[in-house]
């Protein structure tokens, strides 16, 4: 991503099928997760998460705020 971009506008926004803009949630990756104070790095998609699970993710900002209102309601 380029810097300076605190809100990001990258990667570009497209339509979606659903009629707002923006990337999928697809679009957040997880890259780490820290568990008991051990980093385990590109963590298998089936791996569960756990209550003091920390997990290092990257992506665009509206990509994180739809997943929060996605997974939390």
């Amino acid at each position: 991503m380029p810097s300076g971009f605190a809100r990001s506008s990258w990667p570009p926004k497209a339509p979606r099928p659903d009629g707002l803009w923006g990337n999928s949630i697809l679009a957040a990756t997880v890259t780490a997760l820290v568990r008991r104070d051990e980093r385990r790095l590109a963590p298998p998609d089936h791996t569960r998460l756990l209550a003091d699970d920390v997990i290092v993710a990257s992506g665009a900002f509206d990509d994180f705020e739809r997943a929060e209102r996605t997974l939390l309601g």
